[in-house]
């Protein structure tokens, strides 16, 4: 019997569960998962040889009348990049040399087994 998700942050807890996976599956290192400070949250910080990527995830149920990247406004990507320059200065050594991006992962769960991932690398400057 299929379980029927019943709340918008369960949802998401399996959005970002699903996006760190398939980012681990094509190569990246997760750094940190839900970095938060007075600025805002980012979901997932991952890395590549050379690259540190900061992403927003957004999940949508397939019901969703929009695409799940629309809802990263311009006023939410001034607080991701904010909230990446506060993670930047606690850990500037560590990533001094590397590109960044600013990214999104849309997640669209149509039940329990189909899921379909979609990932903006350079979604914003």
């Amino acid at each position: 019997m299929m379980k029927v998700l019943t709340t918008c942050k369960e949802l998401g807890d399996r959005g970002e569960r699903a996006a760190a996976d398939y980012l681990s599956r094509h190569g990246f290192r997760i750094v940190a998962k839900n970095f938060s400070s007075r600025m805002g949250e980012i979901d997932l910080i991952a890395s590549r040889p050379g690259e540190l990527h900061f992403i927003e995830v957004k999940t949508r149920s397939s019901s969703s009348f929009f695409n799940p990247e629309e809802a990263v406004d311009y006023r939410k990507q001034m607080k991701l990049k904010r909230t990446a320059q506060i993670f930047l200065s606690r850990c500037e050594k560590q990533f001094a040399e590397h590109d960044i991006y600013m990214g999104i992962i849309s997640v669209v769960m149509a039940s329990n087994t189909s899921v379909k991932i979609n990932h903006l690398i350079d979604a914003f400057q």
